[in-house]
């Protein structure tokens, strides 16, 4: 009778497993998969503005300082030249960009904004 009834329960159990699993441990695990590039992509990002702002940093410094030597200008133009290839990178990734909301003034009203899609309320 014990081993009839642990058996009803392992088999319940079972099925319930699987439909957790089924239903929220898959979708996560193949979102996680799936951002997997993107967070590698925004490290890429990361490194690169990190190292564009260091070049910035020295630049900086060598504009700075008043006696230079033309070793020293010669290490700046350089500088500044490895800031016009580290700058051609774009640090903030399009889709995290705001994107303004269309709106538009009620003709009836004009300090009452109204989204572009919705049709004027009108009164009767």
């Amino acid at each position: 009778m014990l081993k009839e009834c642990y058996a009803e329960l392992r088999t319940e159990l079972v099925k319930e497993i699987e439909v957790i699993e089924e239903r929220i441990l898959k979708p996560a695990t193949d979102a996680r998969t799936s951002i997997a590039p993107i967070r590698k992509t925004i490290k890429k990002r990361e490194a690169k503005r990190v190292e564009y702002e260091k070049l910035q940093d020295k630049s900086m410094k060598l504009h700075r300082k008043p006696g230079k030597t033309p070793k020293e200008d010669a290490a700046l133009a350089k500088l500044e030249g490895e800031m016009a290839q580290a700058g051609d990178v774009s640090f903030d990734p399009p889709a995290l960009k705001h994107r303004p909301i269309l709106t538009t003034r009620s003709p009836r009203n004009s300090a009452l904004p109204m989204n572009i899609c919705e049709k004027p309320f009108r009164r009767s």
